[in-house]
């Protein structure tokens, strides 16, 4: 059959570029299928998220890219095929894992879900359909000719049920509509446009490509608030120490040393490097710098410093229990001083891990009490809320509260639902690791409040750890 055949017959039956290469590419996998006598997946009418038009728990990331590729590419000439081979040869360049060309169609069709009651479960190849990582993210917002806003497309913050209100959002980033970070454009010491227009190219890049920037003088020279965007965005995308050698140079700039912004981050990045007294030097200076008025993220920022540094000090025998415990009761304060203002469940733990260390664990009637007002405290939380939302944190700290309550039925039963729904990239080693430390902590100062189970579901963090770094 020659070429003017196929086409004829492919006019005659009305079939597109695009649908016959789905035909083939379908056709070609069942062949292979019956050969190797492997069951049949169930049909696409019975898993095609395609035809949802709402989500009870927030729209699939699968189909988040179906869209993504359905509005900005097919009509390029780019098959669903041809995208998936796009940005599978960006994605197998980067990353150390090496997945098919099969696992990318399958998300660029929106293929493999299961639905169910509560919504759609993952199913299929090894780079999970339903929620996509962090890589993936990337490429698709960044490491393409479209750039898009990340934050808005795939925060777990932001959780969008509405195809058409997620449709949104798919408004492609540009120089024109470009918003940085810090753009104080009231100041003479404003960015000019030429700043700007340079700053979109060097951060619309993957990480890796934007972690290179950061090394290139001719890419990062300019004014001050142009390099604290630059700290601004290395930090956002997980590029602590460029960020932190940006802050290091801006530590002497009138514009933009007393500012909010620069001071927070410096103080996220101290922590972060385990320099917590500098952080709360410089938390302090900053909420100087805002009196009267009151700034949760400072305040929240502050009250951690001030308890792992607690911690540390103590563990070092620096201090005295008694100073160690007035430390504890600082931060504790600052804790609540954050609650009675926004009711949100990271404070609420805090407060109850804090009023279990600092509680008398000889008086039988002040434990009871102790863990009557903890339990009351989380049910005036907003941990419900954001429990709807599916992020790694909220579950975690509903979690601990169950351990710190000692249902422990509860804990391992919640444990294995959260670890089976959520996303391996929103379940970290990072993730894992800072909530095993938080535990242990616990059961380091609070020993006679502590049960064998703990131990148990220490291990099985673990493990999960284990099988992340695999």
């Amino acid at each position: 059959m020659n070429l003017k055949q196929v086409e004829r017959l492919l006019k005659q039956y009305d079939i597109n570029e695009d649908e016959l290469e789905d035909l083939l590419y379908e056709s070609f996998n069942s062949l292979k299928k019956e050969e190797s006598s492997a069951e049949p997946e169930p049909g696409d009418d019975d898993y095609d998220c395609k035809k949802a038009s709402s989500f009870d728990r927030g729209i699939p990331d699968c189909r988040k890219v179906f869209e993504i590729w359905m509005t900005f590419y097919k009509a390029n000439g780019y098959t669903k095929i041809k995208f998936a081979k796009k940005i599978c040869d960006i994605y197998n360049k980067k990353s150390s894992k090496q997945l098919s060309l099969d696992s990318f169609i399958r998300i660029v069709g929106c293929k493999g879900c299961e639905e169910k009651e509560s919504g759609f479960t993952k199913k299929g190849a090894r780079l999970k359909q339903a929620e996509i990582n962090n890589m993936l993210k990337d490429i698709l917002c960044n490491g393409l000719d479209i750039k898009l806003k990340q934050d808005k497309l795939f925060n777990r913050n932001i959780t969008i049920y509405e195809i058409d209100d997620f449709k949104k959002h798919l408004v492609p980033e540009t120089k024109d509509n470009f918003i940085a970070k810090i753009d104080k454009d009231y100041k003479e010491e404003e960015m000019k446009k030429e700043e700007k227009d340079r700053l979109f190219d060097v951060i619309h890049v993957t990480r890796e490509e934007f972690k290179n920037n950061l090394s290139d003088s001719t890419k990062t020279s300019g004014s001050d608030e142009y390099k604290l965007n630059l700290a601004l965005y290395a930090f956002e995308r997980g590029l602590d120490e460029e960020s932190l050698k940006f802050v290091e140079i801006l530590k002497e700039s009138q514009e933009v040393k007393n500012t909010t912004e620069y001071l927070q981050l410096k103080a996220k990045l101290l922590s972060n490097f385990k320099r917590d007294k500098e952080a709360i030097e410089t938390l302090e200076t900053l909420i100087n710098e805002q009196k009267p008025s009151i700034d949760v993220e400072t305040h929240n920022l502050l009250a951690a410093s001030i308890k792992r540094y607690a911690f540390e000090q103590y563990k070092n025998k620096v201090i005295s229990e008694i100073q160690f415990k007035k430390e504890l009761s600082k931060a504790k304060d600052m804790y609540s001083a954050i609650f009675n203002i926004n009711k949100n469940y990271y404070p609420a733990i805090n407060i109850i891990y804090l009023e279990l260390m600092l509680v008398d664990d000889s008086d039988v009637n002040n434990i009871q009490k102790t863990i009557e007002d903890a339990q009351s405290l989380w049910d005036s939380s907003d941990i419900k809320t954001h429990l709807k939302e599916k992020d790694w944190w909220s579950f975690i700290s509903d979690i601990e509260f169950s351990v710190l309550m000692t249902d422990y039925d509860k804990v391992f039963f919640k444990l294995k639902n959260y670890l089976d729904s959520l996303d391996e990239e929103v379940i970290s080693e990072f993730s894992i690791s800072s909530t095993i430390r938080q535990l242990e902590l616990y059961k380091t100062y609070s020993p006679s409040l502590i049960t064998m189970d703990l131990d148990e579901f220490i291990v099985k963090l673990k493990d999960r750890k284990a099988l992340i770094n695999e």
